[in-house]
Formats: C-alpha cells, sequence, structure tokens
C-alpha cells in the first residue's frame, strides 16, 4: 500500500472508533473509567529489574562456557593415543593386517 492509502485507512479507523466511543452508555463509560483509574494507579513491574535479571544470566553463561572452552583438556586423536601407547606394541607391528581388516569392514 501507498503512503496515501495508509493514511485514508488509519483516518477511517480513528472516525469508526469515535462513533462507538460516543455511542457507549454512561454507565458503561463510568465502569471503564473507574477500571482506566485502578490499572494506572497499580505500581507497574520495573522493566529494569528484568533486563538486569536476563543481562545476569545471559553474562553467568558466557562466563560459564569461556571457563569450560578455556580449562578443557587437549584430546588427541583415537589412533594416535593407540600408537602411541608402548603397552600396545603388537598394534604398531600389524599395522597391516588392521588396515586390512578395517578395508574389509568397511566394504561390506
Amino acid at each position: 500500500m501507498n503512503t496515501d492509502n495508509d493514511k485514508a485507512l488509519v483516518e477511517d479507523i480513528r472516525q469508526r472508533l469515535a462513533q462507538h466511543a460516543d455511542a457507549v452508555d454512561e454507565f458503561t463509560a463510568a465502569r471503564l473509567a473507574a477500571a482506566r483509574a485502578r490499572a494506572l494507579a497499580q505500581p507497574s513491574p520495573s522493566r529494569a529489574r528484568h533486563w538486569l535479571a536476563l543481562t545476569g544470566m545471559g553474562v553467568a553463561a558466557a562466563v560459564l562456557l569461556a571457563v569450560l572452552v578455556v580449562h578443557q583438556a587437549p584430546r588427541p586423536d583415537g589412533d594416535w593415543e593407540l600408537l602411541m601407547s608402548a603397552d600396545d606394541m603388537d598394534l604398531v607391528e600389524e599395522l597391516d593386517f588392521y588396515a586390512w581388516l578395517e578395508a574389509t569392514q568397511s566394504s561390506s
């Protein structure tokens, strides 16, 4: 829509709402005014507290993630760990057999 159509639509809606507001009886108007006064008299919850809590949770999550990433021990590749182990020298001596076994297992 272009802006002229938008303005015409908004003006039409305003006129209709004004007509309906004028048509409200006195009893309903008094009840609406009382409800509005009660709503305005009640203290609204502070949005600053909500944002502060959300910001605090976000900062705590970021700090926890940073601590986990920094203190995570590097993990060597599983194959190299087996090859570097002095206890499993049989694996190193029979690498051709294990390569053949892996090739036959993956092809079937």
